[in-house]
């Protein structure tokens, strides 16, 4: 099942790349065969303070427990990748916010 009501508007907020691209295309698209996009609104840190619950939005592609993704921060830049790190996807829910599905998953440090 695919889950997506991504508008224009959206896109252009969440993504500084080329607007032409293949990238933006599959986000416009929203597929989920096309390169993973998630955008991440919101970390809660888990009460083992190891993890983190994030509050986020696929765009393109699939994502699925077991995976490993790069989470950017707020600071990070091409020409700085200090505010990035790998994680592991440690589990997916798909909670109702405001009657718009969101996807959270747990990320582990």
């Amino acid at each position: 099942m695919t889950i997506c009501c991504l508008s224009l508007l959206q896109a252009a907020h969440a993504y500084s790349g080329s607007s032409s691209g293949p990238v933006a295309a599959a986000m416009k698209a929203c597929d989920p065969t096309g390169p993973l996009l998630v955008h991440v609104m919101k970390l809660y840190s888990a009460p083992d303070g190891a993890t983190f619950h994030a509050l986020a939005r696929v765009y393109s592609g699939t994502l699925k427990k077991g995976h490993r993704v790069r989470v950017l921060g707020e600071a990070y830049t091409l020409d700085d990748e200090e505010d990035a790190a790998d994680r592991d996807v440690l589990g997916l829910a798909l909670p109702e916010v405001l009657g718009l599905a969101w996807f959270g998953f747990d990320l582990v440090t």
